[in-house]
């Protein structure tokens, strides 16, 4: 059985629009891949900070213990 012209256009469409959709949600995608990798380089420059931080503190302990004592 062979499909009607108008069969064919609403499939075509159909076929468009899934297109579409499938496009816009590989941007989404792409977009939250890029926001999460962001996040990630933002979360280790934190962490050294904070490693840097624990190591001043440290050392401004150290030479308050050789003051007082």
């Amino acid at each position: 059985m062979s499909r009607s012209t108008l069969e064919i256009a609403a499939i075509k469409n159909y076929i468009e629009k899934l297109t579409k959709d499938v496009e816009r949600y590989s941007k989404s995608i792409t977009d939250n891949c890029n926001t999460i990798a962001k996040l990630q380089a933002d979360n280790s420059y934190c962490n050294e900070m904070a490693d840097r931080a624990e190591i001043s503190i440290k050392a401004l302990n150290a030479v308050l213990e050789n003051e007082v004592s």
